[in-house]
Formats: structure tokens, C-alpha cells, sequence
């Protein structure tokens, strides 16, 4: 995902995101190395930390929990994340949400 933290496919959009666990609050941003830098309060614990991504990005992006699902990194800090819908409406979502 070069120089976007997103890659258009057929489903949607594929999110890629680098997670701080047990951060102090949450947050959402900024592109750092081709990544979405995601700040959650969950522990990376019995996938509380997961789960919380998968809340936190379907209410910053106006989708539904059920439109979203991890793709890879599971149990790691990196992950990617399915965002399925309209490419080109998820995109210019992405675009007026990112700095």
C-alpha cells in the first residue's frame, strides 16, 4: 500500500493499520509509513484489542461492525482490515477523514 494507508479491491477497501494497545485514550491517526496509526485503550488481551479496532474504525468511518473484518495480524501490531462496500465511496471517505 504504497503511499496510502488503503488498497481499493473488489469488496471494498483493505485498511492498513498499526495498532497501540492499552494507549491512554483513543485515537485515530496519522499515516505513518504507509499505516494507519490506531491508539485503543483495550488490552491485546483474549482479542479485546480486536475487537475495540473493529468498533472504533466502523464509528470513524460510518459503517457497520459487520461491514469490517481482519484480514491478517490477528496477534500482531500491524494488521489489515476489510472495509466492504463501495470502493469509491469508501475511498472518498477515507479521503476526507485522513490529514
Amino acid at each position: 500500500m504504497p503511499g496510502s494507508c488503503y488498497l481499493e479491491v473488489s469488496q471494498g477497501v483493505v485498511l492498513g493499520v498499526r495498532v497501540q494497545p492499552r494507549a491512554s485514550r483513543e485515537l485515530i491517526g496519522p499515516v505513518v509509513e504507509g499505516r494507519l496509526r490506531v491508539r485503543l485503550t483495550a488490552p491485546p488481551v483474549d482479542d479485546a484489542a480486536n475487537v475495540a479496532l473493529i468498533s472504533l474504525l466502523a464509528r470513524w468511518l460510518g459503517v457497520a461492525r459487520g461491514d469490517l473484518s481482519l484480514v491478517s495480524g490477528e496477534r500482531a501490531r500491524e494488521k489489515r482490515v476489510l472495509v466492504r462496500g463501495r470502493p469509491e465511496v469508501l475511498r472518498r471517505r477515507l479521503e476526507a477523514l485522513l490529514p
